[in-house]
């Protein structure tokens, strides 16, 4: 039988793997083809994305949002609109 010391350490070690797991998903990494699924359901959701919106919701920097949207606009799927702050992506 455990001794209410023993249980609470155990108790502790458990709650910091369920703190990492949860740190994990934060940062977690996502690949250039799931940021592109996400593009694609954001433009058909509301007709068109900005950069800033993957850099937001993925934490990304910005060169790699670009580098995104641009490997699709040379594959003929979105087009961009607008210049400056306002640019912005739709499907072509």
């Amino acid at each position: 039988m455990l001794e209410w010391e023993e249980f609470e350490v155990k108790e502790a070690k458990s709650d910091e793997k369920s703190d990492e797991k949860s740190d994990e998903k934060k940062g977690e990494k996502h690949s250039s083809e799931s940021r592109q699924r996400w593009i694609l359901k954001q433009l058909k959701l509301n007709g068109k994305v900005f950069s800033r919106n993957l850099v937001d919701f993925f934490n990304i920097h910005k060169v790699t949002a670009i580098e995104d949207l641009n490997k699709m606009i040379n594959e003929n799927i979105i087009k961009k609109e607008g210049t400056g702050r306002n640019t912005y992506y739709t499907l072509k």
